[in-house]
């Protein structure tokens, strides 16, 4: 298992000639602020339960700066519909979600029934609740991920169980960061020891920390709209109403946009018809002990990327490949970046959509503003005034300067 796929995902080797992702909004909490005084700051919404939650504290802590505390009575997102606390940023596509949890209620000796914290990423429409999320819950199993359908709130890839002995809160505490990605309709739930190296949970749950020996947990949701609720939650899970004493700290959160090759041509860029088109990427940079990255490149006319031509297979260093655009239209290539994982099933870290637009290869010519354009194969031979035709301008042109001597 590498290393290097996660640092890439969580977008900290920015810096690096490599694909990589951008930063959509980062909160390290040092700025004093008062949320439930002074307004939502930098934020776009918070959830309160519908008046449901007592909001006992949510704000920059006072006594420690640099950290966001978060305490509430009664914020259970149960099952049902219940709701709890959120303070999100409306996230539109990919993302990868992250935060390091600094403080939590309760301990082994005395827990606080039923406490956890975590990301939520919520569908804002309709009258029943759709949301995911990666949770920090020491209080039963370490660490869990909810899917919740149409308020019906299923668990996936707990870690540990308290009830049979395992120390939950030392098994959390030494994995402080968590981290909830969407590649598509899929995602992805993660904690780390040290905010750079990210193990996914598990499937099926119950199964420790990830080691490589497992299969990662991937949940597809696609009835979640593009635009969802992110943000960070905290709460309890007995949708009994009566969950009180509960807090969390939390710094150092960021949401990094989607996987980005820095593809050439660029996501959209237009291009002139040709039987020959170079598309080029950046890949991933190379990890001395792991296996390399495999790159799949496919090519299509359907703006799903569903079908089409694979182009490229299993690459560990190529990145360039050569296709064909000979008609006019809207072109579609994909690249998809799977970790081999030698000691467990391959993991697709990243599979990205771009389009090109071939158009004439004159009329291309004309959106170039160096003359005389490079390409001359684009131009149609006589057409002096780049109008992609040849017409009695040209020839008046022609006649015009017939037998003119340019040299000096």
């Amino acid at each position: 298992m590498r290393n290097i796929m996660f640092i890439v995902v969580a977008g900290l080797v920015l810096a690096l000639a490599s694909a990589s992702s951008a930063a959509i909004f980062t909160d390290n909490f040092d700025t004093p602020h008062n949320y439930l005084t002074d307004g939502l700051g930098a934020y776009d919404g918070l959830l309160d339960g519908g008046g449901s939650v007592t909001m006992n504290v949510l704000e920059t802590d006072p006594c420690r700066p640099g950290e966001l505390y978060i305490a509430t009575d009664n914020s259970m997102w149960g099952g049902g519909g219940a709701q709890g606390v959120l303070l999100y940023k409306e996230i539109t596509g990919d993302f990868v979600a992250t935060v390091k949890v600094t403080d939590f209620a309760g301990n082994a000796e005395q827990p606080v029934f039923h406490n956890w914290a975590g990301i939520l990423a919520r569908n804002p429409d309709g009258e029943l609740e759709n949301w995911v999320s990666v949770d920090y819950f020491p209080t039963w199993t370490a660490f869990i991920a909810w899917s919740v359908t149409d308020n019906d709130r299923p668990e996936f890839g707990q870690t540990a169980r308290r009830w049979t002995g395992d120390d939950t809160y030392a098994i959390a505490e030494a994995y402080p960061w968590i981290q909830l990605e969407r590649v598509g309709a899929d995602f992805h739930f993660r904690v780390s020891a040290d905010g750079v190296t990210f193990l996914p949970l598990t499937d099926p749950a119950y199964q420790g920390i990830y080691d490589g020996t497992q299969d990662p947990l991937v949940i597809n949701r696609p009835d979640l709209p593009e635009t969802l609720q992110v943000g960070l939650t905290q709460g309890g899970t007995n949708g009994t109403g009566d969950q009180t004493g509960g807090f969390v700290v939390f710094d150092d959160f960021s949401i990094m946009g989607g996987f980005d090759f820095d593809p050439a041509p660029a996501n959209g860029e237009t291009v002139a018809v040709t039987d020959s088109l170079t598309l080029s990427w950046l890949n991933l940079p190379p990890d001395p002990c792991s296996p390399p990255v495999l790159i799949d490149v496919y090519w299509d006319t359907e703006a799903d990327g569903s079908g089409g031509t694979q182009v490229l297979t299993e690459s560990p260093a190529a990145m360039t490949v050569d296709v064909s655009a000979p008609d006019i239209g809207t072109y579609y290539w994909k690249i998809v970046a799977t970790d081999p994982n030698t000691s467990g099933d391959p993991y697709v870290m990243a599979e990205v959509l771009y389009s090109v637009i071939a158009i004439d290869g004159c009329e291309f010519a004309q959106t170039k503003t160096e003359l005389p354009y490079t390409e001359t194969a684009a131009r149609l031979k006589g057409d002096t005034n780049y109008d992609c035709k040849v017409d009695l301008v040209d020839f008046a042109a022609l006649a015009k300067n017939w037998l003119n001597n340019l040299s000096f």
